[in-house]
Protein backbone atom coordinates (compact mmCIF):
# COMPACT_ATOMS: atom_id res chain seq x y z
CA UNK A 1 0.00 0.00 0.00
CA UNK A 2 1.36 3.42 -1.00
CA UNK A 3 2.13 5.73 1.88
CA UNK A 4 0.59 9.23 1.58
CA UNK A 5 3.07 12.09 2.06
CA UNK A 6 2.78 14.27 5.13
CA UNK A 7 1.39 17.77 4.54
CA UNK A 8 4.85 19.32 5.08
CA UNK A 9 6.38 16.92 2.54
CA UNK A 10 3.72 17.62 -0.08
CA UNK A 11 4.57 21.33 -0.22
CA UNK A 12 8.34 21.17 0.05
CA UNK A 13 9.82 22.96 -2.97
CA UNK A 14 12.53 21.18 -4.88
CA UNK A 15 15.22 22.67 -7.03
CA UNK A 16 16.09 20.53 -10.01
CA UNK A 17 19.67 21.78 -10.29
CA UNK A 18 22.26 23.97 -8.62
CA UNK A 19 22.80 27.58 -9.62
CA UNK A 20 25.53 28.08 -12.16
CA UNK A 21 27.86 31.02 -12.81
CA UNK A 22 25.73 31.70 -15.91
CA UNK A 23 22.60 31.95 -13.72
CA UNK A 24 24.45 34.38 -11.46
CA UNK A 25 25.59 36.52 -14.40
CA UNK A 26 22.08 36.63 -15.87
CA UNK A 27 20.53 37.67 -12.53
CA UNK A 28 23.16 40.38 -12.05
CA UNK A 29 23.00 41.74 -15.60
CA UNK A 30 19.20 41.87 -15.93
CA UNK A 31 18.28 42.97 -12.41
CA UNK A 32 18.43 46.76 -12.70
CA UNK A 33 16.48 46.78 -15.96
CA UNK A 34 13.58 45.07 -14.22
CA UNK A 35 13.87 47.33 -11.17
CA UNK A 36 13.76 50.46 -13.34
CA UNK A 37 10.52 49.21 -14.84
CA UNK A 38 8.82 48.08 -11.62
CA UNK A 39 10.51 49.94 -8.72
CA UNK A 40 7.50 52.11 -7.88
CA UNK A 41 5.07 49.20 -8.25
CA UNK A 42 6.93 46.60 -6.21
CA UNK A 43 6.07 46.73 -2.50
CA UNK A 44 8.80 44.16 -1.90
CA UNK A 45 11.54 46.25 -3.56
CA UNK A 46 13.72 46.25 -0.43
CA UNK A 47 13.68 42.45 -0.34
CA UNK A 48 14.55 42.13 -4.02
CA UNK A 49 17.41 44.62 -3.71
CA UNK A 50 18.63 42.76 -0.60
CA UNK A 51 18.82 39.57 -2.63
CA UNK A 52 20.69 41.40 -5.40
CA UNK A 53 23.28 42.67 -2.92
CA UNK A 54 23.55 39.16 -1.46
CA UNK A 55 24.30 37.54 -4.83
CA UNK A 56 26.86 40.22 -5.73
CA UNK A 57 28.84 39.77 -2.51
CA UNK A 58 32.07 37.97 -3.47
CA UNK A 59 32.34 36.69 0.11
CA UNK A 60 29.23 34.52 -0.30
CA UNK A 61 29.71 31.19 -2.08
CA UNK A 62 27.73 30.24 -5.17
CA UNK A 63 26.02 27.31 -3.44
CA UNK A 64 24.64 29.64 -0.74
CA UNK A 65 23.55 32.16 -3.36
CA UNK A 66 21.49 29.53 -5.23
CA UNK A 67 18.04 30.25 -3.78
CA UNK A 68 18.55 34.01 -4.11
CA UNK A 69 19.68 33.63 -7.72
CA UNK A 70 16.66 31.54 -8.67
CA UNK A 71 14.33 33.93 -6.82
CA UNK A 72 15.76 36.89 -8.72
CA UNK A 73 15.63 35.03 -12.04
CA UNK A 74 11.93 34.36 -11.38
CA UNK A 75 11.40 38.05 -10.60
CA UNK A 76 13.32 39.11 -13.72
CA UNK A 77 11.64 36.63 -16.06
CA UNK A 78 8.72 37.98 -18.11
CA UNK A 79 7.40 34.40 -18.27
CA UNK A 80 6.08 33.16 -14.94
CA UNK A 81 2.88 31.80 -13.40
CA UNK A 82 1.07 35.15 -13.55
CA UNK A 83 2.47 37.50 -16.23
CA UNK A 84 3.82 40.78 -14.84
CA UNK A 85 1.77 42.71 -17.40
CA UNK A 86 -1.42 41.98 -15.42
CA UNK A 87 -1.83 44.93 -13.02
CA UNK A 88 -1.31 44.01 -9.35
CA UNK A 89 -1.89 40.27 -9.82
CA UNK A 90 1.15 40.02 -12.09
CA UNK A 91 3.53 40.67 -9.22
CA UNK A 92 1.79 38.50 -6.60
CA UNK A 93 3.53 35.32 -7.67
CA UNK A 94 6.86 37.17 -7.72
CA UNK A 95 6.15 38.42 -4.19
CA UNK A 96 5.48 34.87 -3.03
CA UNK A 97 8.72 33.55 -4.48
CA UNK A 98 10.74 36.43 -3.03
CA UNK A 99 9.09 36.00 0.40
CA UNK A 100 9.97 32.31 0.35
CA UNK A 101 13.61 33.03 -0.47
CA UNK A 102 13.79 35.74 2.20
CA UNK A 103 12.40 33.29 4.74
CA UNK A 104 14.81 30.57 3.67
CA UNK A 105 17.89 32.78 3.95
CA UNK A 106 16.64 34.56 7.09
CA UNK A 107 19.19 36.35 9.24
CA UNK A 108 21.96 35.86 6.66
CA UNK A 109 20.37 38.75 4.76
CA UNK A 110 20.50 41.32 7.59
CA UNK A 111 23.46 43.36 6.26
CA UNK A 112 21.99 43.28 2.76
CA UNK A 113 18.59 44.45 4.01
CA UNK A 114 20.28 47.41 5.69
CA UNK A 115 22.07 48.27 2.46
CA UNK A 116 18.83 47.95 0.47
CA UNK A 117 17.04 50.25 2.93
CA UNK A 118 19.79 52.82 2.40
CA UNK A 119 19.43 52.41 -1.37
CA UNK A 120 15.68 53.10 -1.16
CA UNK A 121 16.22 56.05 1.17
CA UNK A 122 18.67 57.63 -1.27
CA UNK A 123 16.24 57.75 -4.17
CA UNK A 124 16.26 54.20 -5.52
CA UNK A 125 18.39 54.77 -8.59
CA UNK A 126 20.06 51.80 -10.28
CA UNK A 127 23.66 51.17 -9.38
CA UNK A 128 26.35 50.46 -11.91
Amino acid sequence: MKKEPKMSEAFTPTIEREATPEDLNKAKSEFWGKMRKFAGKVPFAKDVVSLYYFITDPGVGLALKGAAIFGLLYFISPVDVVPDTIPLAGLLDDAGVIAGVMSLLGSQLKPYKDRAAEWLKNGATPEK
